[in-house]
């Protein structure tokens, strides 16, 4: 069983090729093939993930922390 990733909501078009707000991981998005390599433990065998989509509505302190560790990282 894959992780469930959560990612900035402003960011999940980046990421998915069917992108949509989805604050309780009750997605199952299907990961860009170019990006599938970066994020391995959190992709199913069917190439698709759950995103958590987190906004600075649904859960600012979190929104932050993921804020934060993009920064870091881009």
């Amino acid at each position: 069983m894959p992780y469930a990733p959560a990612i900035l909501s402003s960011k999940i078009n980046d990421w998915v090729t069917n992108p949509a707000k989805s604050p309780y991981m009750q997605i199952a998005f299907k990961v860009k093939n170019d990006l599938i390599k970066k994020i391995p433990s959190a992709v199913h065998a069917d190439n698709s993930s759950r995103f958590q989509t987190v906004s600075k509505n649904s859960n600012l302190v979190f929104w932050k922390l993921i804020n934060s560790f993009y920064k870091l990282s881009k």
